[in-house]
């Protein structure tokens, strides 16, 4: 049964979300290498490799808000009938019901949704806002529902139920309290546990920010994307790895035990990406940078293909793990 879990709701549903992001970053790029190697930077060489072969919400979260990021852009930019806003409502939601950590990407993307949707006040968009909001709701029910007959109430989460971590549930908001410096460094650059360490490849996402600065000051062209877009996948990309380096660097069981990398904020990784592609693709140009860009994504490969096929754990009592 454990098999089939994973399999099911882990495997399965990767890989199909790599055959959407496939389609969603050729807007991006389109060289078919830059966007092959993007997904082997993505599936093999991060998070989302280890999650997607264990019984963890985390990665099957990512997957859910992923796809509604994929298809809202998809319904707003490329004017998709409504129904592609009925599946990022619902991909949203069910987001949610998996794993309440997905909420913090929710935010940046409903805000999106509301702001060019609504903007206007035209009757379609309008409906597109409304069936988006609808189609969300089922699984929200879904979860407020399993509160109540799990919990004995539809508003108590099982951090209410915990008894082995009450205590740092109960502090400050679901456990988040205090910025931490420990936290954050932990999290990103640490031997032991750091995002950066694992997955060196998300620092190219600091160069894709800012050619979406420039091309949204229309210096420079990305893809087929317009000018508008660039600054809204600047805003969109930027504010969720903001949000959850945030949250981690927040949170007072930040460490989460075995773990490979902050696995509490595996759902930021689809967004982190488009940075990551464009600026891979900017580097593809020179065969040098292109040797620094796959270097990079291999570290990762690495690290998590390898540990997968070892023991997909790192225990927290080792200073250097992967030494």
């Amino acid at each position: 049964m454990i098999w089939t879990f994973r399999f099911f709701t882990g495997v399965v549903p990767s890989l199909l979300f790599l055959w959407l992001l496939w389609g969603f970053l050729g807007r991006f790029t389109p060289d078919p290498a830059t966007r092959r190697l993007a997904l082997v930077a993505y599936a093999l060489g991060s998070m989302a490799m280890t999650y997607s072969v264990l019984f963890i919400s985390h990665q099957l979260s990512a997957v859910c808000i992923g796809t509604a990021y994929v298809l809202a852009v998809w319904a707003i930019e490329d004017g998709k009938p409504d129904r592609w806003l009925a599946g990022a409502g619902f991909a949203a939601g069910c987001a949610l019901l998996v794993d309440y950590q997905a909420a913090f990407a929710g935010v940046p993307l409903a805000v999106y949704l509301g702001v060019r949707l609504l903007r206007g006040g035209e009757g379609r968009r309008v409906r597109g806002f409304v069936v988006a909001s609808l189609a969300a709701l089922p699984p929200v029910v879904v979860l407020l529902g399993y509160h109540a007959a799990a919990f004995g109430g539809p508003f108590k989460t099982g951090y209410d139920a915990s008894t082995t971590f009450a205590y740092h549930h109960q502090q400050g908001f679901l456990g988040m309290d205090t910025l931490r410096w420990d936290a954050f460094v932990g999290s990103t650059v640490a031997p032991d546990n750091g995002l950066i360490t694992f997955c060196p490849v998300l620092l190219l996402a600091i160069a894709g920010w800012v050619l979406l600065v420039q091309a949204g000051g229309g210096r420079r062209r990305i893809g087929r994307i317009s000018r508008r877009e660039a600054l809204w996948q600047l805003g969109i990309t930027l504010s969720v790895v903001a949000i959850y380096l945030l949250f981690i660097s927040s949170i007072n069981f930040w460490r989460g035990g075995w773990q490979i990398g902050p696995r509490y904020i595996t759902a930021m990784l689809p967004f982190a990406l488009v940075p990551v592609t464009i600026a891979l693709e900017a580097m593809a140009s020179r065969w040098w940078l292109r040797g620094v860009a796959v270097g990079l994504v291999g570290v990762g490969v690495v690290v998590y293909a390898l540990s997968c096929v070892v023991f997909p754990h790192f225990p927290d009592r080792f200073p250097d793990p992967l030494y």
